[in-house]
């Protein structure tokens, strides 16, 4: 067995990872009436605040996202105290942490009825004739 112990102070900032949990992901919009596909690209953040307001895990309520959306970094809501030390680093640290996207295979099948009922009617003028 191995254990690590550091020792903190309450008046300095620490830098941990905390875990997302996400809310309301069959409630979403973009998958509910879209039939979108919800992709999570982060399931943890490095964060930086003191010890006291260290949270457990951060919340991500997907419900109001659409299909084609992509909540960043820089668009979590934080608690109090807490901040997102890639974020100092400029824009371009503000990655993706989950997106809605089209779902390919419901879009194909889609595709293929719709080609198919075109052919369907097209075959059906000519019998009549």
């Amino acid at each position: 067995m191995h254990a690590d112990f550091q020792r903190i102070l309450l008046d300095q900032a620490i830098t941990v990872e905390v875990p997302f949990h996400f809310l309301n992901e069959e409630a979403c919009v973009g998958v509910k009436t879209g039939g979108g596909q919800i992709s999570h690209n982060m399931t943890q953040i490095t964060i930086s605040c003191l010890p006291g307001n260290l949270p457990e895990y951060i919340e991500v309520d997907l419900e109001t996202m659409e299909i084609g959306e992509a909540l960043h970094m820089s668009d979590i809501q934080l608690p109090e105290g807490v901040v997102i030390p890639a974020l100092a680093q400029g824009s371009d640290y503000d990655q993706v942490v989950v997106s809605v996207n089209i779902n390919k295979r419901a879009e194909a099948e889609k595709a293929a009825d719709e080609a198919e009922a075109d052919a369907e009617s097209d075959d059906a003028p000519a019998a009549e004739e």
